[in-house]
């Protein structure tokens, strides 16, 4: 995918966003009880999360930045996350953050996920994304309705 079609993909996402923040009438799905003790998917008996949620959490504490596009940033401060980027007309603002075994929400950008793999879900706008995430790295990834491709987003961190 070339940087040109990622910052259409990022575009028309910002656009959908911003419009389904202002016009939204769905409901977020209330977590179970299950969902609400581990922060992740309904597990069978005996099942356990592939992934430590806080563990994940703590590596995402703080500012990183684009690879491929330094102005667009993500900020973690506990289990908010600020998206920033140039040109958008709704200035950015905190949102809460679930890391999840699956995504909570009719989202079909989210292709070929295992238990291992944490998902990112963000309930203000309704969307998920896959996550990975290291102690200097963060990759989020997805399927692109708009080109029919995954895409990957790999940001450093900064701070």
């Amino acid at each position: 995918m070339t940087f040109k079609n990622l910052y259409i993909c990022f575009f028309c996402l910002s656009i959908l966003t911003s419009c389904n923040n202002q016009n939204s009438k769905k409901k977020v799905r209330e977590p179970s009880q299950n969902e609400q003790q581990t922060d992740s998917k309904q597990l069978a008996p005996g099942e356990e999360s592939a992934f430590n949620t806080s563990e994940i959490i703590e590596k995402l504490q703080g500012t990183w930045k684009e690879v491929q596009y330094p102005y667009r940033r993500i900020t973690f401060v506990k289990k908010q996350v600020k998206f920033v980027e140039e040109g958008t007309q709704v200035k950015p603002d905190f949102e809460p953050f679930e890391i999840a075994q699956n995504c909570t929400y009719d989202n079909s950008n989210i292709k070929n996920v295992t238990s291992e793999q944490p998902i990112l879900n963000l309930p203000h706008s309704e969307r998920c994304e896959q996550l990975s995430v290291s102690q200097d790295s963060l990759m989020l990834s997805g399927y692109s309705l708009h080109t029919q491709q995954t895409y990957v987003i790999k940001y450093l961190k900064i701070d």
